[in-house]
């Protein structure tokens, strides 16, 4: 029977499907040493440690028997003070290689939260040799099992305002995907005067309605001018005493950074948003103001004036198709061929680019997995015809990719 020293080197924290090892004093003190990083990757590994570590992945594989795409994340901190859940520099790391090509089933990140370069920790690299050893009992105990890396075509603006790269394309890498973005639309934002006007007079409406992060853009840049700011911010607590609607997280985000209080982000679609206004307000309230786009879906209109509750539209900007997307598809497909799958954002993404991406796919079309980010887009792809692999429960990376995950995986247990 093997017992692990007073001072063990490993510890295994589990948020989710995300579980992380962390080096313990005696471990980092050998990793913080410069000098030693190389002697202790090289040092043989002791009959205690490899117990140790294995006992870790077991309690993984039990923990993660009913989940799937369960993440490995392999911590270097620098500064033991750091806080845990600190925003990571995280890169993919490769485990094990079965046969037929299929890399081991448990994504392994490397998570660095100091100065220090991960892939110069000397305990980073022990940990690794340690599971490369444990390739057999993680392919055969992981629910995940993913290829290579996949190439995924993410038909999407990249997410301005963020530091590092898209939400989107973090969350792919975490199952071992590479995606790239393509901006599909093009806006112009119009009325912005006629904007202004109405975002100073919340005495003459019941509140507002936001369904795009656009729309919140467009009221950003009516208060642009310092002196517009300063009359907002004595007139924004008027519209958090109504109610302010929001669809998605991302607009919900956007519109906390105006300083408005928001319900309904949880919405996913301006119809299920619209039975939440339903339930909430009355005929006798005032106008609910509503900026929007030019293509606009009517289903919350519809639905609002059905019932009676008084809304006023205001487009404020206007939607067109991207005036590269043809060329930097075409690039797409000329630099990196067909992707495993492809992800819609919109209804008039697919409008936009479906001729294009048929013209370039060809036959291959029906291979690819085709992904929407939400229902009403799913019906957008349907109604051409295409079969929709999956659609995100809710319109987040999260959702979205691990939707992603899961059809690209169920495509490569198929072969």
């Amino acid at each position: 029977m093997l017992v692990a020293e007073a001072d063990p080197f490993y510890r295994l924290d589990t948020t989710g499907p995300v579980h992380r090892i962390h080096p313990r004093p005696a471990a980092q003190a050998v990793a913080d040493n410069s000098e030693e990083e190389e002697m202790m990757e090289q040092a043989p590994i002791t009959q205690w440690e490899e117990a140790e570590l294995a006992s870790l992945t077991t309690t993984f594989h039990s923990e993660t028997s009913s989940q799937s795409g369960a993440v490995l994340v392999l911590v270097a901190e620098a500064d033991p003070s750091h806080r845990l859940d600190t925003e990571p520099e995280s890169e993919p790391v490769p485990v094990a290689q079965a046969e037929g090509g299929l890399e081991s089933s448990v994504e392994v990140m490397v998570e660095s939260k100091g100065k220090a370069p991960p892939k110069k920790r000397g305990w980073l690299q022990r940990c690794l040799r340690l599971l490369r050893r444990a390739a057999s009992p993680l392919l055969s105990c992981c629910p995940y099992r993913t290829t290579a890396k996949m190439n995924v075509l993410l038909l999407k603006e990249p997410r301005e305002s963020e530091s590092g790269p898209d939400p989107y394309i973090k969350e792919l890498a975490l199952y071992g995907h590479s995606a790239t973005l393509i901006p599909v639309l093009s806006f112009k934002f119009v009325s912005l005067n006629v904007l202004s006007d109405k975002l100073f007079q919340p005495e003459k409406h019941g509140g507002l309605i936001f369904t795009s992060p656009r729309a919140v853009e467009a009221v950003k840049m009516c208060l642009e001018s310092s002196s517009r700011r300063s009359e907002w911010d004595a007139v924004k607590d008027q519209w958090n005493r109504k109610s302010v609607y929001v669809v998605g997280k991302a607009t919900a985000s956007l519109v906390e950074d105006l300083g408005l209080t928001s319900c309904g982000e949880n919405s996913g679609t301006a119809d299920v948003l619209s039975r939440l206004i339903i339930e909430r307000e009355g005929p006798e309230i005032q106008p609910l103001l509503f900026p929007c786009g030019s293509l606009k879906r009517e289903v919350l209109p519809t639905a609002l004036r059905q019932n009676g509750i008084p809304l006023e539209t205001l487009t404020v900007y206007q939607t067109s198709e991207h005036p590269d997307l043809e060329k930097n598809i075409t690039h797409y497909f000329t630099e990196q061929g067909v992707p495993a799958s492809i992800a819609f954002f919109s209804p008039s993404g697919v409008k936009f680019c479906l001729n294009t991406l048929k013209g370039l796919a060809g036959t291959k079309l029906d291979k690819i997995k085709l992904a929407a980010v939400g229902p009403t887009t799913a019906d957008a792809l349907e109604a051409e015809g295409l079969r929709v692999g999956c659609t995100a429960e809710k319109p987040t990376p999260q959702h979205l990719a691990k939707g992603i995950a899961q059809t690209l995986n169920s495509t490569t247990a198929d072969l």
